[in-house]
């Protein structure tokens, strides 16, 4: 659901007419193109509208979780079957890719799922990476948005792995901090830990140690006594960071104590994960010894 469709439905909701709501906020034709999609409001002029509509946690909970579309429902079963799938024929993988990609614009979840999907067959040489395009596009819908959803912050979690660290760091500059304190809760919250554990993963693989800091610490505050899944990443990264940085086997040997806890509880896929960013640290610095020695 977009921002004035929303608006429009509180609105009608509350048998609010367009005069009444507009009052001393927009004129009356500017609401109308809002609640068109025509043009969006300002972050003041949003303040004010949803003041004046008197949102409750039920309005907000519905506009932040953006409601599935059947179409987005089809086409996220297609991409679980696909993903579950023992054999999968390339002919099945390019119909789904197109057909995704066909329908980026009636959904912004569909934005989300088609990244996912470059994001899980991305070693796959049937299916092409982002283009510079795409990455613009949907750098220029996360710019141009009057306020964002769970599902922009999703979509800008998915896009590290994907799009230039700079533009990445240039969207989280505008979308941090959440405009609205109502569009906190627990999704988006581990959607924003989400977002801190994929950019500090990737600016640990370039060695970017200052900026990985700042990240770190920005994610911490985020966190939570019961959030134990990204608890235990953020403290990870932090632990890796340290040993890229140092090369202290300490460190080393504190992020092998940590990699062990998922895997006691089962969690075979975080365990693969961290393995895996620890491997890719200990090549760098193989490979900065054999620099250094030469």
């Amino acid at each position: 659901m977009e921002i004035g469709h929303f608006i429009k439905n509180i609105r009608i909701k509350k048998n609010m007419s367009q005069e009444t709501l507009s009052k001393n906020i927009i004129s009356r034709r500017n609401l109308s193109k809002i609640e068109n999609n025509e043009t969006s409001p300002t972050i003041e002029q949003l303040k004010q509208i949803f003041f004046k509509l008197n949102i409750d946690s039920n309005d907000i909970n519905d506009f932040v979780l953006n409601f599935n579309s059947s179409q987005y429902n089809e086409l996220h079963t297609e991409f679980t079957d696909l993903i579950n799938s023992v054999n999968i024929k390339n002919s099945d993988l390019l119909l789904l890719n197109q057909k995704i990609k066909e329908d980026l614009s009636s959904d912004r979840k569909i934005i989300s799922l088609y990244l996912e999907f470059k994001i899980r067959f991305k070693n796959n040489k049937l299916i092409l990476p982002l283009t510079t395009k795409e990455i613009r596009n949907i750098y220029d819908y996360l710019v141009a948005s009057p306020v964002y959803t769970i599902n922009d912050y999703t979509i800008l979690a998915l896009l590290v792995k994907l799009a230039p660290i700079p533009m990445i760091e240039h969207l989280h500059s505008k979308m941090f901090p959440v405009q609205f304190r109502e569009l906190r809760n627990q999704g988006i919250t581990d959607v924003i830990l989400c977002f801190y554990f994929n950019i500090t993963s990737e600016l640990i693989q370039l060695q970017w140690h200052s900026s990985a800091k700042e990240y770190l610490a920005l994610a911490k505050i985020e966190l939570t006594p019961t959030n134990y899944y990204y608890t235990l990443k953020i403290n990870y990264l932090e632990k890796l960071q340290l040993y890229s940085e140092t090369r202290k086997l300490e460190y080393k040997n504190q992020c092998l104590e940590l990699i062990e806890i998922p895997k006691k509880f089962d969690d075979i896929k975080l365990f693969e994960l961290l393995k895996k960013l620890l491997s890719i640290v200990d090549t760098q610095n193989e490979n900065s010894n054999k620099s250094f020695f030469k």
